[in-house]
């Protein structure tokens, strides 16, 4: 997409690229970086707008600043606020100190206690700024802050509305190149003048009472041109004969209209716009919002924004993604921490980048809004788990829990790495042959005599162990409980987290007596193959499907479920909760 004709780029303009902030609001410190999109994430009043309000205030102080005299930005009242930006690619035009000398980067801090305080880094050192240095940066960048009400700085006709910026520029354009319009606004007002206004001056005259021979004349200040007819204009919206004011429409429309007019203003005006967006999506169905990011993408804007889409979401590279969580805090309530990941993370991680975003894009982003996250191998062991999980006293809803189901445990890695990085708690509920190799590689030739599976006594060495036991004795220790006692393994396991069938989801019902004659009868096995090789082998398809499973456990009393499911069953809603406290 071309706006004037330019393709989206910064080369040669300023950019913003680091956000630094410190006992702003509910923030004691944060570090963001910012790239040409970023969306601000997490449950409502989790902090996201926080961070466009530090921008404001930075750019437009004076729009914040009864805000911090109220002490409404304070993170607490005696505290310092400071609002640090850097900035890449300064031009040679841009006549500020450069943060490193011979760089290219800006770096400008506001602080405030009781007053602003502006400090600029100069090679090094923090100092006080040049007379006029937010004039100088706002020439080459500029950010704006659109708030979910879209109408009064952005469509009503005013001094600072964005819409009579756009069209007095679009106008004061079209007329360099010819200026067709103002001889004819000359010619109207003339007829005006002479056949209305003439007639008034004389009435005036005459109401004077006074002797002489001088007369009145009404005449405009200077020659009349086109601004006369571009005052007091007003946006609308047409639809076939239905005509209705932008003001009158749904916030989703509010939105495209006001960043198609800072996309014009910041092509026309040249150096960057900064949008620092309040849910853009609102009111936009789900296609309109992959449309609308597709269209920011493309824009000659750095774009900052709140949402709480999952949509949205999916079609965004989580490196472009910062979330914001609210956090229990000894000084003040609660606090607000930002995580985000850094720049090279799957690569540190051993992870390849463009399979882990095949896995993600498969992915409902919801896990991101969640309080809590449930890891599973499979949409079946996802259904077994949340009834388990429900059974046992836990509300999805109450405590935003999320299942992700990662269809292969070979996917585990991506989303492991990822909750562990932003900070969000989470369980893994896998099968035994993730830990451990069966014992001639394949299930179908390492059944012991009753079909069950028999496991290599080591690692496997795809598995994440040595992340979730750090300590190799403890690792050598679960390892010998695998084969003398899976009850004290799953003990080890639950207390980083991490639920561990006895075989796997389905032979685990199977090896429960109970739910063995369930099966017999619900899989219709005869009399004569009712035994655990009747099942594990002969039906193994049948075995492993939703219904045999699921259907079985509901048929079960929670004492008759196999020791696995009851711990699920029970220690999944008091890890839930242990993390809520």
């Amino acid at each position: 997409m071309k706006i004037g004709g330019v393709e989206k780029q910064f080369e040669g303009n300023l950019k913003l690229v680091k956000v630094r902030l410190e006992k702003f609001r509910g923030i004691r410190k944060a570090e963001i970086t910012v790239g040409t999109e970023l969306a601000l994430v997490g449950q409502n009043s989790g902090g996201k707008s926080s961070i466009l309000r530090a921008l404001n205030a930075f750019f437009n102080f004076q729009d914040e600043r009864e805000h911090f005299e109220a002490s409404r930005h304070a993170f607490q009242k005696t505290s310092t606020a400071i609002i640090d930006l850097e900035f890449s690619d300064a031009p040679a035009a841009c006549n500020l100190p450069r943060t490193i000398a011979g760089g290219s980067s800006v770096r400008i801090r506001l602080k405030y206690k009781k007053t602003a305080n502006w400090e600029l880094f100069n090679n090094g050192v923090w100092q006080t700024p040049p007379q006029g240095f937010l004039e100088t940066l706002k020439a080459h960048i500029r950010y704006v802050y659109i708030p979910v009400g879209r109408t009064e700085t952005v469509f009503q006709w005013g001094k600072e509305s964005v819409l009579q910026a756009a069209v007095r520029n679009w106008v004061k354009d079209y007329t360099k190149k010819r200026d067709n319009i103002s001889p004819k606004v000359a010619d109207a007002t003339s007829i005006i003048k002479e056949r209305s206004f003439k007639g008034l001056s004389k009435h005036l005259r005459g109401l004077t009472h006074l002797n002489g021979s001088f007369e009145f004349e009404l005449d405009y200040s200077s020659p009349p041109d086109y601004s006369l007819l571009i005052q007091d204009l007003v946006l609308r919206v047409v639809d076939g004969k239905t005509s209705v004011d932008i003001s009158d429409c749904g916030s989703g429309t509010q939105s495209l209209a006001a960043i198609g007019l800072y996309s014009y203003l910041a092509d026309a005006l040249g150096g960057t716009y900064i949008l620092g967006v309040e849910e853009p999506e609102q009111n936009l169905h789900p296609q309109a919002q992959r449309s609308l990011l597709a269209a920011l993408k493309e824009l000659p804007l750095q774009v900052l924004f709140t949402t709480h889409s999952t949509v949205m979401l999916d079609s965004l590279e989580h490196e472009e993604v910062a979330l914001c969580r609210r956090v229990a805090s000894s000084t003040r309530g609660f606090e607000i921490t930002v995580t985000q990941l850094p720049s090279g993370f799957w690569a540190e991680k051993g992870i390849d980048r463009g399979r882990y975003y095949n896995f993600h894009r498969r992915r409902n982003s919801e896990f991101f809004f969640a309080d809590y996250v449930i890891l599973t191998e499979g949409p079946i062991d996802a259904e077994l788990v949340r009834y388990l999980a429900e059974d046992g006293g836990l509300s999805f809803a109450r405590h935003s829990v999320s299942i992700i189901s990662l269809d292969s445990v070979d996917s585990l890695p991506h989303a492991f790495y990822l909750l562990k990085e932003l900070g969000i708690n989470f369980a893994s509920v896998v099968d035994k042959d993730y830990f451990l190799p069966y014992l001639h590689d394949d299930l179908s030739t390492s059944r012991d005599p009753k079909g069950f599976p028999r496991y290599r006594r080591e690692y496997k060495g795809t598995c994440l162990i040595e992340e979730i036991l750090p300590d190799a004795a403890a690792r050598e220790q679960l390892l010998e409980y695998f084969f003398s006692n899976h009850s004290r393994a799953m003990q080890v396991l639950e207390a980083v987290g991490v639920f561990c069938f006895r075989w796997s989801m389905d032979i685990d019902l199977v090896g429960s007596e109970t739910a063995k004659d369930i099966l017999f009868d619900r899989l219709g096995v005869p009399a004569a193959e009712r035994s655990s090789v009747g099942i594990l082998v002969n039906r193994r398809k049948q075995l492993k499907r939703q219904e045999s499973v699921l259907g079985t456990t509901r048929d079960l009393q929670p004492r008759g479920l196999p020791n696995s499911y009851k711990r699920i069953r029970r220690g999944l809603p008091e890890l839930v909760k242990q993390a809520m406290a």
